[in-house]
């Protein structure tokens, strides 16, 4: 059994059934084998995923719209708390990659990775983790 942390974009893409990329995120989750893997969120990949839902938006989804992708969210995934639990591994992290500015969140779910024992992460922003990648496993779209 493999566990995977899942980033905001992956997530985004799999819920949002009009987007571009929801049907190769769809068969990229099929391809790893829900008998196979579980995937897990941290608390903070819900606000990383509305604040994406809501981007660029004049008038923001409704609120009935965050209550619904919520629900689904917590049938399908289990939250990982990444708060004062893996500060520790942030501290880490940052000094020892020299991590600054926005990579600061990308930081946080590496540790969460780590601070749990997930085997890696699904996303599709394989940039920002690679250098993370001595340590973290990254899985890409």
């Amino acid at each position: 059994m493999q566990d995977y942390l899942v980033d905001s974009n992956i997530l985004l893409y799999l819920l949002v059934e009009s987007h571009s990329l929801h049907e190769k995120t769809r068969e990229r989750f099929e391809q790893l084998g829900v008998d196979n893997s579980r995937f897990w969120l941290a608390y903070s990949t819900f606000f990383e995923f509305w604040a994406g839902l809501s981007k660029g938006k004049k008038i923001p989804p409704a609120q009935q719209e965050l209550i619904d992708y919520k629900n689904r969210i917590e049938l399908a995934f289990t939250f990982l708390d990444d708060g004062t639990i893996v500060k520790t591994k942030v501290d880490y992290l940052v000094h020892k990659y020299y991590i600054q500015g926005m990579q600061i969140y990308d930081a946080r779910l590496a540790a969460t990775l780590l601070t749990y024992g997930l085997d890696g992460i699904l996303t599709n922003n394989v940039k920002h983790f690679k250098v993370f990648e001595p340590e973290i496993k990254i899985l890409a779209l």
